[in-house]
């Protein structure tokens, strides 16, 4: 093997090994602003199901809102979970939470009161789309949120 050769193949991985870094902050970046993105539009929805529907016995306007949750990849770090309706084991109707694989717990207060089943928060696990669906509580001062059956 020649010299040139040995020089090209160590300066090869020392340009790899200086750019591991900026790459994978720019996974987790991407990551952040696609679940923040779906968040923000879940939150939408509930304010637009609150400020232009009216509660009614049974059923009623109901809005879908899908939250794609990004796979470990080149360009995007997993997400453990989103949550809504408070952090796991903290219940709060006005708070979105999520957590990136191995990064910290983020939380985003809302205008919205999302009421979830049973009062505790649903959580979302495992990539790919989990479809929401939003109603109007039956006394008009929140906003009910469960699973689509077909997702």
């Amino acid at each position: 093997m020649s010299v040139r050769t040995v020089v090209a193949v160590v300066l090869a991985l020392a340009l790899l090994a200086a750019t591991l870094p900026a790459l994978d902050a720019a996974r987790e970046t991407r990551s952040d602003q696609q679940v923040a993105a779906d968040l923000h539009r879940l939150e939408v929805a509930g304010e637009g199901l609150l400020a232009t529907e009216d509660a009614t016995p049974g059923p009623g306007a109901r809005r879908v809102v899908t939250v794609r949750l990004p796979a470990d990849g080149w360009t995007t770090r997993e997400v453990a979970w989103v949550s809504v309706g408070g952090v796991p084991g903290e219940p709060d109707a006005q708070v979105l939470a999520y957590r990136l694989a191995g990064g910290p717990v983020r939380e985003v207060r809302v205008g919205v009161a999302f009421r979830t089943p049973g009062g505790r928060p649903l959580v979302l696990e495992g990539s790919g789309e989990h479809r929401l669906v939003l109603t109007l509580q039956p006394d008009g001062e929140g906003v009910c949120v469960g699973r689509s059956r077909d997702s």
